[in-house]
Formats: structure tokens, C-alpha cells, sequence
């Protein structure tokens, strides 16, 4: 009975593929085609669950097919990196705030997908503290909500864009919170 619980957890470890979201390709082939709930990190306040709610909202909206949620318990976990490094498993479905030293990015997303079907299986986003983020206009910070848009489009299947996109890798100080018609218009045609 022991041989085959590790048969299976084999099979279902080499029929997934966890993907780092780093590289910058406009549309990728994975679909989220399920309701995806995300539990925050327990440390973030009011105003930042709002954002992640409207950030969801914002892709929600536009399309059936899909669900991203922010779960109403939290988390206390600090461990993304060692998922990320793939040393931890899979993305645990959590929003993170882990530190990344070596990164100058204020977010990431990390993404398993059944190498079969491309279907997100899981998926955790983590925002990086070592980089000033902020919950309004600050020129000085990121925009939590404009970063959460961004990394939740990469769970659904989006790349950086150079175009008017919440996938444009924007500068301290941006705001950019809301879906562009270049937006709709690739989401129309992937969903």
C-alpha cells in the first residue's frame, strides 16, 4: 500500500510543472480554469486585503470561466522562496510577504500547472518587503494594488507587456490599477 502512495505521488509530481513567472513572454499557453483562493499572509492590514480584492475583481469581472479569490483566514508562513526554488513542493494557493534580498522586484508569482491539460493547479504571489510598497500614490513605493493586478495576471497566463497593460513592469511611484481595452482584448481572446 506504501509502494503505491508513492506511485501516485510520483505520477501526479512529473505530471505537473511549476513555472516561476520571471520570463517575459506576452501570452503564455497556461489557462487558470477553476476557482483559484488565495490565502493571504497574516501580517498585511485592511487596506491591502481591499486591494487584493479589487486587483481580483478587476480580472473577475471580464470573465465566467474563472475565479481568483482572497480567502477571508490567513497564513503565517514565510516559506515562498523554498517553494519557488523547488525544494518545498508546490505553490501553496497563499499570498506571501517573504524577503528577496537579491530582487528588486516588489512582487512575484509562482505557477504549477498539469503539463497535460495546462491547467493552473496552484498558485502563490508573494510581495517582496524589501521593496518599499505602498497602498496609494507615493513616488517613492509601489503600488500594492497595481503590483497584485500585474502578478495575478501572470496566474492567468500573462507576460510583461511594453503596450498600455497592467502587465507593464511599471516604476515606483505608478499607478495602475485597471485593465486596459489591450487588456480585454487579450483576455477575450484567451478566455
Amino acid at each position: 500500500m506504501r509502494v503505491v502512495s508513492i506511485l501516485v505521488a510520483l505520477a501526479l509530481m512529473v505530471s505537473l510543472l511549476t513555472i516561476p513567472t520571471s520570463a517575459a513572454e506576452e501570452m503564455r499557453s497556461w489557462k487558470l480554469m477553476k476557482t483559484l483562493t488565495l490565502l493571504p499572509y497574516k501580517g498585511f492590514g485592511s487596506t491591502t486585503l481591499s486591494h487584493f480584492n479589487e486587483a481580483f475583481w478587476q480580472w473577475n469581472k471580464e470573465c465566467s470561466t474563472y475565479s481568483l479569490q482572497r480567502s477571508l483566514t490567513t497564513h503565517e508562513d514565510t516559506d515562498f522562496y523554498i517553494i519557488m526554488n523547488g525544494t518545498g513542493g508546490l505553490p501553496q494557493n497563499k499570498i506571501y510577504k517573504a524577503s528577496r534580498w537579491n530582487n528588486s522586484s516588489p512582487g512575484v508569482a509562482h505557477i504549477a500547472c498539469n503539463t497535460s491539460s495546462t491547467e493552473v493547479v496552484s498558485a502563490s504571489i508573494n510581495l517582496n518587503p524589501t521593496q518599499p510598497l505602498s497602498n496609494g500614490a507615493d513616488s517613492n513605493a509601489y503600488d500594492v494594488w497595481t503590483v497584485f493586478i500585474h502578478e495575478a495576471g501572470h496566474i492567468l497566463g500573462f507576460g510583461h507587456s511594453d503596450r498600455d497593460s497592467v502587465m507593464k513592469v511599471t516604476p515606483k511611484g505608478t499607478i495602475n490599477r485597471y485593465l486596459s481595452n489591450y487588456d480585454l482584448n487579450r483576455l477575450n481572446s484567451k478566455y
